[in-house]
């Protein structure tokens, strides 16, 4: 018995919520059949004046057909269906509702188990939007923002289990921090180093953030994957190791490292070396060189900048590759290239186009021509950013030297 009750109950449940939906149908059903509209005509002299209308035009084929159609108009416009006076739309909405749910609800017990099927919906409703609102209360009244990176000590953050493909051999992995109130706490133009123990040997890499350092509970990494190959037959033993992570693996970060960083509106703190204080510098012109994976210390400066009101910083990227589906983040680079036209220029450099006829930008490597045509004039107020493979980088700096930048106009993004 209790069975067939509560079965019952859910039954009426069901049917209950089901009511806006059925009740819709049936308006929809009657306005299609001409029911429950306004009503524009009648069988006064709008009627008549139809009618004188309808056998005046049919008077050219004929008095007989004239009649007969006159006729047919009248009895049509004067039926009882059409002369009633048509329910207004809320008042026949009012009444559809009233109707049907004293056919669904046709005893007390049914009644009862609506009023539990609404009360538990209102009050579920409620809970999450209390439970929203305090969350936001809370988060923006937080006086204290707990950060999960110290240079000094290791934390364990558990893989997210979501990754999604950039490129055919790079991934944006998602990483929890210990709670939905935490952050990153990585510095804009910062990284941390990511440790894992494989076979027993502890392995640790550089990756920089790209996700923004005050989303709350999670953090985002773009990493390329190595697979085996001739020239390298275990391939990127740690990048291998994190494409295989499962949901709620660990792994131990450490940090923000890095002698440069960006605060706002043009101004960069840098350090002469990890010991020093940091010495502020407003920057005007902004070159960047990125290649590869490198481009991932570029974009958080790029969004940081660009959200400003300020018009100045001005940017140039240059961003190469071996062919045009390796570049890591395109459409965000196009989009923030596209929005932001006045204060951000992009150009992408690639040794093999995938399609060369269609292919609008340079081929080849960084070379000083393009550095002429790209990097902002080697004057005050100017800085070129240069990350990538070693080779690439120590072969941008000597062709920057060449065109007269001076080393302070000069950052290398380097793993300490």
């Amino acid at each position: 018995m209790h069975v067939i009750s509560t079965c019952a109950t859910l039954n009426t449940c069901l049917r209950v919520l089901r009511l806006p939906v059925d009740i819709l149908y049936r308006l929809l059903t009657n306005m299609s059949h001409g029911r429950g509209a306004p009503s524009t005509t009648g069988s006064g002299p709008s009627a008549k004046s139809s009618v004188g209308s309808v056998a005046k035009t049919a008077s050219k084929a004929g008095a007989a057909a004239a009649a007969a159609v006159a006729a047919k108009t009248a009895a049509k416009k004067s039926s009882p269906a059409s002369s009633a006076s048509a329910v207004p739309y809320p008042i026949a909405l009012k009444n559809a509702m009233e109707e049907y749910i004293l056919k669904v609800l046709d005893t007390p017990e049914k009644q009862l188990a609506a009023k539990v099927a609404l009360g538990t919906l209102v009050g579920a409703a409620g809970a999450v939007i209390g439970v929203k609102i305090y969350r936001k209360v809370r988060d923006s009244t937080s006086t204290t923002i707990p950060t999960v990176t110290t240079p000094e000590a290791q934390a364990a953050i558990k893989f997210h289990g979501e990754k999604k493909a950039l490129t055919p051999d790079t991934k944006r992995f998602r990483f929890e921090l210990p709670s939905h109130m935490h952050v990153s706490g990585v510095p804009v133009g910062n990284f941390i180093m990511m440790t894992v123990t494989i076979n027993g040997k502890r392995e640790t890499r550089c990756y920089t953030p790209i996700s923004d350092p005050n989303e709350r509970g999670f953090v985002d990494f773009a990493i390329k994957v190595y697979p085996p190959n001739a020239a390298n037959p275990n391939g990127g033993v740690v990048s291998q190791f994190i494409d295989k992570l499962q949901k709620g693996d660990e792994v131990s970060i450490s940090g923000p490292y890095g002698l440069l960083s960006y605060d706002k509106n043009g101004i960069f703190m840098i350090k002469a070396n990890e010991k020093a204080a940091p010495e502020s510098k407003e920057i005007r012109r902004i070159g960047m060189l990125a290649a590869g994976s490198g481009v991932t210390a570029m974009i958080p400066i790029l969004r940081a900048m660009l959200k400003e009101s300020l018009e100045a910083p001005k940017c140039s990227l240059v961003y190469s590759n071996l062919t045009d589906q390796d570049i890591i983040l395109k459409s965000e680079l196009n989009y923030m290239a596209s929005k932001y036209r006045k204060r951000f220029k992009l150009w992408y450099l690639v040794d093999k186009p995938t399609n060369p006829s269609r292919w609008k930008y340079g081929i080849g490597q960084m070379s000083e021509e393009w550095l002429k045509d790209w990097m902002p004039k080697a004057e005050s107020g100017v800085l070129i950013l240069i990350c990538g493979p070693k080779e690439m980088a120590d072969n941008c700096k000597k062709m920057l030297s060449g065109l007269n930048y001076t080393n302070d106009m000069i950052y290398v993004f380097s793993a300490p």
